[in-house]
């Protein structure tokens, strides 16, 4: 690993660092755009960058200030965001040690801030201790941090308080940072890659770190996603095919073994685009898609649930996330993954520790749950909750005298109508007749029949609907 000293570009104090530069360790917050272009943002907000104008965590989302009206957002395993307005200018927010804000400060910002030069811009990209952007002309500008080579200036160890150019003269379409290496794809659909190299994420062999923009392989891609060791790539022949650490199995090729060029993703899906993601010590690696027809898919480091399959189990091929919704967009940030439906609404899974998945709470999620978020749509179901039945009793080896029922209901509390619930027993023994119920017009499902268990004691039925927490009905026998 590089040490030394980094030194900015206009005359900044230098600081002395040691190991890899991953930026600040507060950084577990996501960011969505509203159908206006208002940006919202929950989970960790240590540096600001939620953009509320606090430092204060939030387990739900909430409007970044300044009423900006944004067309996209950048905000990847880093603890700042930035977003691109309707006339393509960049405003970032949060976490600045490196100038990764790009306005000719290290000051963190809580409130977006507009990246020095007056550059129009037409897509960003987000690394813990860096930005870069793609501008109109396919050219690719980076500030910040150029700890291994990531700014892809040629240099090392040196910090760019505004856009300096990625040296090369290819003409970029899209531009992916990862923690400490980036990739772009060109024109016709190589892949140029630099930064790190410790586990081979730049695809072409494993030590050889890239101070500026060098090709991968003979292949023409359409889409790439970076994590901390490993990358994954879609190509314009439809393969999808991932290279780096595989600790975790997170390169979906049914093995552990880390390669330092591409290998096919197990599977055969057919997969549109792609997102990895790590925490910022490279546990806990995992990758997502999204396939042609709205279905995600993960696999590797399963810890906190963020394969949505309903488990902790990690996997080492492509398994497909337990929900009903169709989707539109996925993105992976470290142990927490979230996914826009085809409606536009929000869902989230996995680690939730400080709200990052934004439901309200801090429980981790081992499916999609809804967000609850500003464009509450009339009939889409979020809520769950017991009607009646909670807590009765009967006698053993009978039926409650008053089945229980639960409630689903949307974000405005409204009743929602046609929603498959299914009631199981998960205690006491027993049985359910009708255990599958649709909510009626009052957003209520009712079980059929509950015979409990012939032991006396507690009895309980979990209710599960697709994307809903879980709710507990319970009675006693005696």
């Amino acid at each position: 690993p590089f040490t030394g000293s980094l030194v900015s570009a206009v005359g900044l104090a230098p600081a002395t660092f040691h190991g890899r530069i991953v930026g600040p360790n507060s950084n577990d917050t996501r960011c969505e755009l509203t159908i206006a272009g208002a940006a919202y943002c929950w989970g960790d907000n240590a540096h600001g960058q939620g953009g509320n104008g606090t430092t204060a965590p939030s387990r739900a989302a909430m409007a970044v200030q300044g009423g900006l009206q944004f067309v996209s957002l950048a905000d990847g395993s880093a603890g700042h965001a930035c977003g691109l307005t309707v006339t393509g200018r960049a405003y970032c927010w949060g976490a600045n040690a490196f100038g990764q804000l790009g306005d000719g400060t290290t000051t963190d910002r809580s409130t977006p801030v507009m990246v020095q030069g007056g550059i129009t811009f037409t897509q960003l990209a987000v690394a813990p201790s860096a930005t870069c952007g793609r501008t109109p002309g396919y050219g690719l500008m980076c500030w910040g941090s150029s700890g291994y080579g990531l700014l892809g200036d040629s240099v090392q160890g040196v910090v760019h308080l505004a856009p300096t150019r990625v040296n090369s003269g290819v003409q970029f379409t899209s531009v992916q940072l990862g923690v400490n290496h980036a990739c772009a794809i060109a024109l016709g659909g190589a892949l140029y890659c630099w930064g790190s190299n410790l586990s081979g994420e730049l695809g072409n062999g494993i030590g050889l770190t890239g101070t500026a923009p060098a090709v991968i392989d003979a292949r023409q891609y359409l889409s790439v996603a970076l994590g901390m060791y490993h990358t994954c790539g879609i190509t314009t022949a439809g393969q999808t095919l991932c290279w780096g650490g595989s600790s975790d199995g997170q390169l979906g090729n049914g093995g552990a073994s880390t390669t330092g060029t591409p290998v096919p993703v197990a599977g055969g899906v057919t997969f549109a685009s792609l997102t990895v993601g790590s925490d910022l010590v490279g546990y806990h690696a995992y990758s997502c898609g999204l396939s042609t027809l709205g279905q995600a898919y993960c696999w590797g480091s399963n810890t906190y649930g963020n394969l949505g399959d309903g488990t902790t189990t990690s996997e080492l091929v492509p398994t497909p996330v337990l929900t009903g919704v169709t989707f539109s967009s996925l993105r992976a940030r470290q142990s927490t993954t979230c996914a826009r439906a085809q409606n536009g609404h929000p869902y989230c899974w996995g680690l939730n520790d400080i709200g990052q998945v934004g439901d309200g709470t801090a429980v981790n999620r081992l499916t999609p749950t809804a967000l609850v978020w500003p464009e509450g749509r009339t009939a889409l179901p979020v809520g769950l909750s017991i009607n009646a039945g909670d807590g009765q009793s009967a006698s053993v080896g009978h039926a409650t005298a008053i089945p229980p029922s639960v409630m689903v209901t949307d974000f405005a509390g409204v009743p929602v109508s046609g929603v498959s619930v299914t009631f199981n027993v998960s205690s006491g023994g027993g049985s359910v007749i009708g255990s599958v119920a649709i909510t009626d017009g009052s957003g209520m499902a009712t079980v059929g029949a509950w015979t409990l268990g012939a032991s006396p004691g507690l009895n309980t039925l979990t209710v599960t609907s697709p994307s809903l927490p879980t709710v507990t009905v319970k009675a006693t026998g005696f």
